[in-house]
């Protein structure tokens, strides 16, 4: 059983997927394995937007969205873009560091807007992120 005090990704059901410029992007584990079934180039691409976020650089609305609204503990949820793949998460600082948590994703989006599911599903993912620390 893992300490409760212990900030590892593992510990919130996370992988590490980018440590850059004393920032992290994690990615859930459930959804990490979709995240492994995207071509490599869009990997790779959605890896460099999520450096350009840990440098704190402007990212253009193909890159990120800061805002897909809010979920019912008041946690702004955000998406990495790449073409029709979203990856919904949010920023939380764990452990003195500046960390987004990736909860869920749209592989295929189909629309220009969010498909209200997949977003109500990641909205209640962040509500209860931590919540049930290993």
């Amino acid at each position: 059983m893992k300490d409760q005090n212990d900030d590892s990704p593992e510990a919130y059901g996370c992988v590490l997927l980018v440590d850059h410029e004393g920032s992290q992007v994690w990615i859930a584990t459930k959804v990490k394995t979709q995240f492994d079934k995207f071509d490599e180039a869009s990997r790779e691409k959605l890896k460099a937007h999520m450096e350009l976020w840990c440098e704190e650089r402007p990212l253009t609305k193909e890159m990120f969205n800061g805002n897909e609204g809010r979920s019912k503990r008041g946690i702004m949820i955000k998406a990495f873009k790449n073409y029709q793949i979203r990856l919904y998460g949010f920023e939380r600082q764990i452990a003195g560091i500046r960390t987004f948590p990736i909860v869920d994703c749209d592989p295929a989006k189909k629309r220009d807007d969010a498909k209200q599911t997949i977003l109500k599903r990641a909205k209640k993912r962040a509500d209860s992120f931590g919540k049930e620390k290993k």
